[in-house]
């Protein structure tokens, strides 16, 4: 069981509860009041395909207020940026496209939604790793003594654009 990702179009009036349920028992918290202007943006990525799918949604009172006046894309990889337009009918609430790798970095990317005066609306960041010849790491035992193991990790992997490799170790009983 995951716990969930949801995004709420933001509307007047409206008092959002979340309510989690867990071996009959359920916690409920309000979320604060959301602002009658506003935008959700999500990005998600596919590996696989090599692209990010890009979600633009709003409401009917923010879509009237912008009305005409552009909405663009920032795309930030630390390294560089670009900058995409992105055409809003008047009477969509929702806009929905593909971007392709070859316009991100390896690494962290920054995607922000900007208004007039270039005014931040929304902002999401997601990882990009590229085409990479990456070799396993070589694991060898070192010592085991009662319940502590030492090892020894080798890897090729190096600092390169944005990308910092890590190491994560989890030990359960």
């Amino acid at each position: 069981m995951g716990l969930g990702k949801f995004s709420l179009v933001p509307n007047k009036n409206i008092n959002f509860i979340i309510t989690a349920f867990h071996q009959r028992k359920s916690i409920s918290v309000p979320l604060m009041s959301s602002n009658e202007l506003g935008y959700v943006l999500t990005a998600s990525t596919n590996h696989i395909k090599k692209e990010v799918a890009i979600s633009i949604r709003t409401n009917e009172v923010t879509n009237n207020l912008m009305g005409p006046n552009p909405i663009t894309l920032l795309v930030d990889a630390g390294n560089k940026t670009a900058l995409l337009d992105i055409p809003v009918v008047l009477t969509e609430l929702k806009k929905e496209f593909l971007l392709p790798y070859m316009k991100l970095s390896n690494g962290i990317n920054t995607i922000s939604l900007l208004g007039k005066n270039d005014s931040v609306l929304a902002s999401r960041s997601i990882f990009i790793l590229k085409e990479q010849q990456i070799t396993p790491p070589e694991i060898t035992a070192i010592k085991k003594e009662n319940d502590s193991l030492t090892i020894r990790i080798k890897t090729t992997l190096t600092g390169e654009d944005n990308f910092r490799p890590s190491i994560s170790v989890s030990v359960l009983p």
